[in-house]
């Protein structure tokens, strides 16, 4: 059985999680167990999927959420 790419479980999630925020920064460093986020977002980008990135303010903290737009 193939073992998922970081890259491919973030595509996944954000499949599942469609015009809706999939992930956070952090959350996406504890799932996927990577660091490099912006990275395999452009790589996604580059394939073709349309990813929106959302910032807001959370506890005074900025919070970055990727999300797949229709």
């Amino acid at each position: 059985m193939k073992t998922l790419s970081a890259k491919d479980k973030m595509l996944k999630t954000l499949k599942a999680n469609r015009n809706r925020d999939a992930f956070t920064t952090r959350q996406a460093k504890r799932r996927f167990g990577i660091s490099g986020i912006r990275q395999r977002i452009h790589e996604l980008r580059q394939d073709g999927f349309n990813i929106v990135t959302c910032s807001k303010y959370v506890n005074g903290r900025r919070v970055t959420a990727y999300r797949l737009a229709a």
